[in-house]
């Protein structure tokens, strides 16, 4: 195989960068030779307003892509989910308000035609059901389990017929599960115990075999290392948990498994100088913005980090990646991102497909 240096954009982890059309090439370790190779990078713009926009949870839906954030006056301080569908892949989208904070009030009509009679999907703590034709949403933000009011967060992993997710309270991470398509959940197990120091955001993949991997953010080094957790009983207990590298972290972890059975991990990285310079974004590891990783191994290890945009100081992140609709291991990620010091965060995208050489 030979690497043009047009192509050749991040390779033993020194350099990264993922420009539309071209290619990064990443290794697993530095003193290592097995790679993988990303391709066919696309960016593109979500939504962009005056408003502040932010923490998006995006699903693909029988190769819809759907998804919902928020939009407020500033941070955690939403007015509103804004909603949109893209139907080719995430080249176009079709936006609406999905829920109205101030009067309760749902917009269902970018389901329309989409899920069927008795289908459901689940957009950050809404599960949204057709009836018959009749939309209706039933929210569930927390959940009381082992004494403690849990925050519910994460993506859904689902086998077996029930959905998994994970959610956090006084530095605990704990497993829910729901068994009637996202109306009521329940806690199954305590993940980790923060030990004295703070244990949140999580993401959760099922990887087969009875088989649970996942991502912690914790609180040190600024609240950007991370811990791996694994289960090989669907999650009725867990092994002792494991602080990544250093090389490895961020926050708002999200987990995918490709169908080549790669592990695919998406963060928001807040840790170095800021990524947005003179309106710019730099795509050099020590600086904030929008990262993923690859395991070839089922989270046996993890590649360098690759950047997919740069953030403004530390305000942007919460990919929320998704299997794209035209197949094999090509991922669609949604983001927010600060692109310089006077603007508001906006809701973004990066298109593109991972291959192990």
């Amino acid at each position: 195989m030979s690497i043009t240096s047009s192509e050749l954009y991040q390779c033993s982890g020194l350099v990264s960068s993922i420009q539309a059309n071209k290619k990064a090439v990443f290794s697993k370790y530095l003193q290592n030779a097995d790679f993988a190779i990303s391709t066919d990078a696309k960016t593109s713009t979500i939504d962009k307003n005056a408003k502040y926009l932010a923490f998006p949870f995006f699903v693909n839906y029988s190769n819809v892509i759907l998804g919902i954030y928020s939009e407020g006056e500033e941070h955690a301080s939403s007015d509103r989910q804004m909603m949109v569908k893209s139907t080719d892949g995430g080249l176009t989208y079709t936006k609406t308000v999905f829920f109205e904070n101030s009067t309760g009030a749902y917009d269902f009509s970018l389901f329309e035609g989409v899920i069927p009679d008795g289908g459901y999907t689940i957009l950050k703590t809404f599960t949204i059901t057709n009836n018959a034709g009749v939309f209706s949403a039933t929210q569930t933000s927390f959940v009381n389990f082992d004494g403690d009011n849990f925050a519910l967060w994460s993506a859904i992993s689902r086998t077996g017929g029930i959905d998994y997710r994970t959610g956090y309270a006084n530095d605990r991470v704990a497993l829910f599960q729901s068994t009637d398509n996202g109306i009521t959940w329940t806690g199954k197990s305590i993940i980790m115990e923060g030990a004295g120091q703070m244990v949140s955001e999580a993401g959760i993949v099922y990887k087969g075999s009875s088989d649970f991997v996942v991502i912690v953010r914790s609180s040190l080094q600024d609240n950007n290392r991370l811990y791996q957790v694994e289960s090989g009983n669907k999650g009725v207990s867990w092994g002792t948990p494991t602080l990544l590298n250093s090389e490895i972290n961020g926050t708002q972890p999200n987990l995918v498994l490709l169908p080549s059975g790669n592990l695919l991990l998406s963060v928001g990285d807040r840790s170095g100088s800021s990524g947005v310079s003179g309106g710019k974004s730099s795509y050099f590891n020590n600086n904030t913005g929008v990262n993923f990783y690859i395991s070839i191994d089922g989270g046996a290890s993890w590649n360098s980090p690759v950047k997919v945009d740069g953030t403004y100081s530390t305000d942007g992140g919460q990919p929320c990646t998704i299997k794209h609709p035209d197949g094999g291991d090509r991922v669609y990620i949604p983001y927010y991102a600060r692109n310089d010091v006077s603007t508001n965060p906006n809701i973004y995208s990066v298109t593109l497909t991972t291959t192990n050489l």
